[in-house]
Parts: C-alpha cells; sequence; structure tokens
C-alpha cells in the first residue's frame, strides 16, 4: 500500500524530475546548435549585438545656418586683447589644434571684411590646404571667415569668434558652421581623414578656447 507522502515523493521525483531532465536536454541541444551554452550562449549573443561597432559617420549632418558645433570660455582679459589675437589667424593657428599655420593674402593685415588667407592644416599624415575670406571684422566684438577648399573654390565652412565683455574680462564663444555641398563630404572624409566632423569640430574648439584662455590669462 502506497501512502500519500510516498505517493507525493513519488510524483516529485518522478513525473517533475523527468519534466527537468527533458527540459535541460533540449536546453543542451539547443545550445549545441548555437554554439553557445544554454542561457550563458543567448547572453553572450545578446551582448555582441550591445558592442557591434556602430557607423563612424553620422547619420544627420547639420547644414548652414544651424551651428555643427559651439563652445564658450570666460576669459580674465579685455575684450580688446582677446580680439587682438583671435583677428590674427597666423597668431592664433599656435593654439588650434587641426590648422597649424595660416598666412595672409595679399598682403592683407590687419585684419578686414574682405582679407583672404591660406590656412595649412593637418590632422595625423594627411595635409590639407584652405582659402580663408574674412566676412566679419567688428573691433573687440566678432571676427569671421568662411572656408573654401583649394584649388577648387568649393564651400567648406564658417568660423565665427563673438566676443562679450564681462566683469571679470569677457567671454569668447568660437561656432562653426558646415556649408560643403553632400557630394563633397566624402571626398572631405578621404582628405582629412575625419569621418565625425562635428565631434572633431566640438572637441578642437574646446582644446583651441582652452589654450586661448590660459595664453591670455599668464599675459595679465
Amino acid at each position: 500500500m502506497v501512502t500519500a507522502g510516498e505517493s507525493r515523493e513519488s510524483g516529485e521525483s518522478g513525473g517533475t524530475g523527468q519534466s527537468r531532465e527533458s527540459r535541460e536536454s533540449r536546453e543542451s541541444r539547443e545550445s549545441r546548435e548555437s554554439g553557445g551554452t544554454g542561457d550563458s550562449g543567448r547572453a553572450v549573443a545578446a551582448g555582441a549585438a550591445r558592442t557591434r561597432r556602430p557607423s563612424r559617420i553620422p547619420r544627420r549632418i547639420p547644414r548652414f545656418p544651424e551651428p555643427a558645433a559651439v563652445g564658450t570660455v570666460a576669459v580674465r582679459t579685455a575684450p580688446a586683447d582677446a580680439y587682438r589675437l583671435i583677428s590674427d589667424p597666423p597668431a592664433l593657428t599656435r593654439f588650434t589644434e587641426e590648422a597649424h599655420r595660416a598666412r595672409w593674402l595679399d598682403g592683407a593685415r590687419p585684419a578686414t571684411v574682405g582679407s583672404r588667407f591660406r590656412g595649412y592644416n593637418r590632422n595625423g599624415v594627411r595635409r590639407w590646404n584652405t582659402t580663408c575670406r574674412v566676412t566679419d571684422a567688428e573691433r573687440d566684438r566678432r571676427f569671421a571667415y568662411e572656408v573654401t577648399a583649394t584649388p577648387l573654390r568649393i564651400p567648406i565652412s564658417r568660423w565665427q569668434y563673438d566676443i562679450e565683455p564681462t566683469a571679470e574680462g569677457c567671454e569668447v564663444t568660437e561656432t562653426s558652421w558646415l556649408r560643403a555641398p553632400l557630394w563633397f563630404i566624402p571626398f572631405a572624409i578621404l582628405i582629412t581623414g575625419v569621418f565625425d566632423r562635428m565631434s572633431a569640430n566640438n572637441a578642437n574648439i574646446a582644446t583651441t578656447l582652452g589654450r586661448v584662455k590660459a595664453h591670455l590669462e599668464a599675459g595679465r
């Protein structure tokens, strides 16, 4: 005679045990077929999906007049001192990340609207030149220029520096806009080696403004 307790034990060790063994057997078979180990294999697959390298070219590229990059720094110096440096591209390239040299064209100096200068840029082993034309030269307030590709004269970008007086000196804001036609962007990437121009410009602006701040404040 089988007691109720023995019946329960039989059910736990028999029916449920067989079900658990069957489930484990299925999982083992699925694991072998998928190349993993049960839940562990699924976790690895999910992790691989999460860490897949995204495209290095941004899906959306802001077009002029929407800024592509901007940065602001507070500087303990007079607006006139900040403008004197910012409006002198050959001097400013001492502090910029990508542009390493500049020279005025047609004997233009100091900067006035319409003045042109040649910019020499680098990124690793890559080198390229641009021609820039001054569009704004408001003393102690704003300096801006537009960049074209040399020698094709294709519009590339606009760069602008705005200076606002403050109680302790001034704030300098650097802004860049992308003006290159969409068809030219793959060529720009090939020439410069920069896939994400917006991120690169934001990082370069932060570097430039930090160096400008340190230089101007050290000279007080």
